[in-house]
């Protein structure tokens, strides 16, 4: 008797979970077809769509009103409803919102800035795993933003989003071991990881690599390189500052300088030709 009604109870059990199944994937079919109706413009239909999973709870479809609220697409702007819509969705354990909340109140965007409560819902979404919730933990780490200031942990968090894939926290790391925490200082890894951001396409790693071959730091100094990397930089748009133009205009002469030298050294009717990346650096400082 007791195995019929543990079997019985199993299979309810078990229809139960199909039917939830069943039920969390209409709803996930209802916030995807409403994110690609407000992406399209049709807003009236995607709130619409969205205001009928929220109602049941469904985590993406709580956290896309939070969006629409935040940025007012379909919705007249309103923070209290953004923040209440990841509230929401946060509180059920989904990522994306407590991320999405943490950031409200770290940069104090429609509330009231609050680090601590920044700091809390960064590390509910860090403990899943979320990428950006652990970056900015390390952050606020970092810089004692909502807690006590943990160089040492704010670089593990960075070294732990960069694993992931985090192309800012990579950049943020080889700063930290090139200039900006002298007790940590190690050329290697600064490079290591300013090769990283570069790999991901972040500007301003790829100029840094740039500044790695043109000081040597890391690796050894080449000026050809330098000029490489400066030019990758350049041609995806980076904008160079003061000082990274006075580099710039460094590199060049010293390869001016390089095939000048190469050119009093060569025999008669030997001929020079000037690396392409010295005139593409040329033009790009006329």
């Amino acid at each position: 008797m007791r195995k019929i009604c543990a079997l019985i109870l199993l299979f309810i059990f078990l229809s139960i979970c199909t039917v939830m199944a069943e039920e969390n994937s209409t709803l996930s079919s209802l916030t995807a077809q409403a994110r690609s109706l407000i992406d399209e413009g049709n807003y009236a239909k995607g709130i619409s769509l969205l205001e009928e999973a929220a109602a049941q709870d469904n985590l993406e479809a709580l956290n896309e009103l939070g969006r629409c609220y935040k940025d007012g697409l379909g919705v007249e702007q309103n923070s209290k409803e953004s923040e209440k819509y990841y509230k929401r969705a946060a509180d059920l354990g989904f990522a994306p919102a407590q991320y999405n909340l943490g950031v409200m109140y770290s940069m104090g965007d429609g509330t009231e800035q609050n680090y601590e409560e920044a700091v809390r819902y960064y590390r509910l979404a860090a403990d899943q795993g979320f990428m950006y919730a652990i970056h900015n933990l390390g952050r606020c780490y970092m810089n004692g933003f909502g807690v006590k200031k943990d160089i040492d942990e704010g670089m593990r968090l960075y070294e732990l989003a960069a694993e992931k894939g985090d192309y800012l926290s990579a950049y943020n790391l080889g700063m930290a071991y090139y200039i900006e925490q002298p007790a940590k200082r190690d050329y290697d890894k600064a490079f290591f990881y300013f090769r990283q951001a570069a790999d991901a396409n972040m500007l301003d790693g790829i100029f840094a690599v740039g500044e790695c071959y043109y000081k040597g730091i890391g690796v050894e100094p080449d000026f050809v390189k330098a000029a490489e990397w400066y030019k990758k930089a350049l041609d995806a748009g980076y904008k160079p500052d003061e000082e990274d133009l006075k580099h710039l205009a460094d590199v060049l002469e010293k390869l001016v300088h390089a095939v000048s030298a190469e050119t009093d050294a060569a025999n008669e009717g030997n001929s020079i030709v000037i690396p392409q990346d010295e005139i593409l650096i040329q033009q790009e400082l006329r």
